[in-house]
């Protein structure tokens, strides 16, 4: 796993302009940063951004919650979104820190 990931803000923006539910853009953000989100069965810590950068898609999160769901706008950011540094430069996903569990890909033996 890459230690840090670059993002960009169209990339961030179509996840948002392709969300139909929170969930959605919750995930597709997870996704642009571990793009084998679907093999991961748990996440232990939280991925880390600048300020600026989680201020930026806490805004977009806004924006769309208040024209799709009646919540507190940015809620799911909150609850789910990555973390908020100082020292990071802008639009850099840091995920030292983050430990990933992938699930188990053990099936089971035919019976002799």
């Amino acid at each position: 796993m890459r230690k840090r990931v670059r993002l960009r803000r169209e990339d961030v923006e179509a996840v948002f302009a392709s969300a139909t539910s929170q969930a959605d853009y919750v995930v597709g953000l997870y996704k642009l940063v571990l793009p084998d989100w679907d093999d991961i069965d748990d996440l232990q810590g939280h991925p880390q951004v600048s300020e600026e950068t989680w201020g930026a898609i806490c805004n977009l999160a806004m924006d769309w919650d208040r024209t799709h769901v009646n919540s507190l706008p940015g809620g799911a950011w909150l609850n789910y979104g990555f973390s908020g540094r100082k020292d990071l430069p802008d639009w850099t996903v840091d995920l030292r820190g983050v430990k990933l569990v992938y699930k188990s890909r053990v099936t089971e033996a035919s019976p002799c």
